[in-house]
């Protein structure tokens, strides 16, 4: 546990001192740019790491204190094939510094799990003039209004992800 730690660490260093290191006129490395900057593949990802704690637990059983490091790395793509878009993202959910009798549980750690996977077909006008469509299919995030109760968890460390279908349709005057 502590190796994938270090390993994130490192990495994270390495990617601040290429930037640092590049003239203060070039623009910063990224992951796009390394791989060439294909136009129709876009590949983002991202590391937080946060440290939590817990005290007067009040749930039986569990230690009424408890400390943790919190690590969240994230890795996305999408290929804009034209009207159709593919794409997939893996999060990696981990916990670190953990007693014996911890609260934490899966809603914080999800070791490597791939929280999207989907195709997107962007119709574009095809409904009329002014009029846009999409249909996307497969495992995706979805926010509705509020997001109070279909939503994406931003604060959390691990995610919840939708399976199903989506179709979007707006008319001409925008509704």
């Amino acid at each position: 546990m502590i190796a994938r730690f270090a390993l994130a660490a490192a990495l994270a260093a390495a990617s601040s001192t290429a930037a640092q290191a590049q003239d203060s006129k070039a623009e910063p490395w990224t992951l796009q740019r390394a791989l060439g900057d294909p136009d129709a593949l876009t590949i983002s990802g991202s590391i937080r790491g946060r440290y939590e704690t817990i005290d007067n637990q009040f749930r039986p059983g569990a230690d009424t204190s408890d400390g943790d490091f919190m690590l969240r790395t994230t890795l996305k793509a999408e290929y804009d094939a034209g009207p159709v878009r593919i794409g997939g993202e893996l999060w990696d959910s981990r916990a670190y510094g953990l007693g014996p009798n911890t609260p934490i549980g899966t809603s914080d750690v999800d070791a490597v799990e791939l929280v999207q996977a989907y195709a997107t077909l962007d119709a574009g006008e095809a409904l009329g003039a002014g009029t846009s469509a999409s249909l996307t299919g497969g495992r995706f995030f979805l926010d509705l209004g509020s997001r109070r109760l279909v939503g994406v968890n931003n604060f959390g460390n691990a995610t919840n992800a939708f399976t199903g279908g989506k179709g979007e349709f707006a008319a001409a005057d925008g509704t």
